[in-house]
This record gives C-alpha cells, sequence and structure tokens, in this order.
C-alpha cells in the first residue's frame, strides 16, 4: 500500500499577501512522495479532482517522509528521515531538472513532515534527534548545509503534520489535535481536541476567495 506525502506546485502563480508556502492553483497539481516505511521512494503528479496519479520517476533513495516547495526558488525539498533504519537523516533536492535525490546534507533529526515559509525558510517537526535525546520540537533546517535546529516545544506528538501559520509559527497536528507552535520560544496553542476522528499526516493551509 502507497503512503503518500504530498504538497501543491505552483502554476499560475500565488495570491499577493498570501502569509503560506501552500500556492493557490489556478490549475490544481499536486506532487507526492512515497516510500516512508522504508520503501523505495517514488515521485508523483497527483490530480486533485480524480485521485489518478502518474509516475514521474524514481528518487533513488528511500523512506522519504516529508516534502515541500520554496516559493522563491521553485525548488522541490525531501526529507529522509530513516533513523531506525540505515541511520541516516538527510535534506534532499528531489526536482531540479532531474528527478533523482541530491543529498544536501545531513539533518541528525527524524523529520515527519517539512514546510517552508513565504519567506524561503524550511522548517518542520522533529520526532527525535539521532541520539534520541530531545523528542518532539519544531525544527529549522538550512537549505544549503542541511544542518538543523530545534527549539523544544513540550508538545507529545505522533503522526505529524506541519503547515506554515506565520514566519513565526507553525500549525501542528498530532494524533487527532491541532496546534500552534512558536517556532522561537516553543509555546504552543491547542485548537482542537478532535478534528473529526482524522489522523492527519499533511496539513496545508488554504486561500478563501470571496
Amino acid at each position: 500500500m502507497r503512503r503518500w506525502r504530498f504538497n501543491p506546485v505552483l502554476l499560475l502563480g500565488v495570491v499577493p499577501g498570501l502569509a503560506t508556502s501552500c500556492p493557490v492553483l489556478a490549475v490544481p497539481m499536486l506532487y507526492g512522495v512515497t516510500g516512508s516505511g522504508g520503501s523505495p521512494s517514488s515521485l508523483y503528479t497527483i490530480n486533485p479532482l480524480t485521485g489518478a496519479t502518474t509516475l514521474v520517476g524514481a528518487t533513488g533513495t528511500n523512506h522519504v517522509t516529508g516534502i515541500d516547495f520554496d516559493p522563491i526558488t521553485g525548488t522541490l525539498y525531501g526529507v529522509r528521515s530513516d533513523v531506525f533504519g540505515s541511520g541516516e537523516t538527510q535534506l534532499l533536492t528531489l526536482y531540479s531538472g532531474t528527478v533523482a535525490a541530491a543529498v544536501v546534507g545531513t539533518t541528525s533529526y527524524r523529520i515527519p513532515d517539512i514546510t517552508i515559509t513565504r519567506n524561503g525558510v524550511l522548517r518542520g517537526w522533529s520526532d527525535t534527534d539521532a541520539t534520541s535525546s530531545f523528542f518532539d520540537n519544531p525544527v529549522e533546517i538550512n537549505k544549503a548545509t542541511g544542518v538543523t535546529s530545534h527549539t523544544v516545544s513540550g508538545l507529545d506528538t505522533n503522526g505529524t503534520g506541519v503547515a506554515v501559520l506565520d514566519e513565526a509559527n507553525l500549525y501542528v497536528t498530532s494524533r487527532v489535535a491541532l496546534y500552534s507552535v512558536n517556532v522561537t520560544t516553543g509555546a504552543k496553542h491547542y485548537y482542537l481536541a478532535d478534528l473529526v476522528q482524522t489522523r492527519f499526516s499533511k496539513i496545508c493551509p488554504a486561500a478563501i476567495f470571496s
């Protein structure tokens, strides 16, 4: 069974002033990646109207757990978080003229999901670091090196998805709860106790048109 991690791709531009890394689409298009369970990861396009998938190609690696487009450069970044398998935790570029993943550097964290702010800052959520010393924290990833730093949050998360709220805060899903977490202080705000009993592994803000 395929387990998807997906993000929209920009086709015709974003709405000016929209503070989110998820583009507004005139023509819907999603990119998805498989392999979060340790199996080989492949990149797909997904039609959100029909659910039809089209293989773009194999990434040449496995256990890719989160992807997002840089809204400034258009680069598709991914994270490989095989802490308990090969031990490799890497920042990757997945689509810049070729499908094959290129390793940017080591993150040293198990990161189930990433998101990129409107200003191009790559953030994510860490289940644990490589030494199992720190758990369940927002992280910032250097796009040039993969070097990652965290802020202590105090949350106990599982099945985590993240999305940009603004430059200082992330939306975080855990089990069936929704939070916002400040990326500098770790302060959290609790929104919902029950997301219709649905466990989301990826969330994304959307624009509302009047």
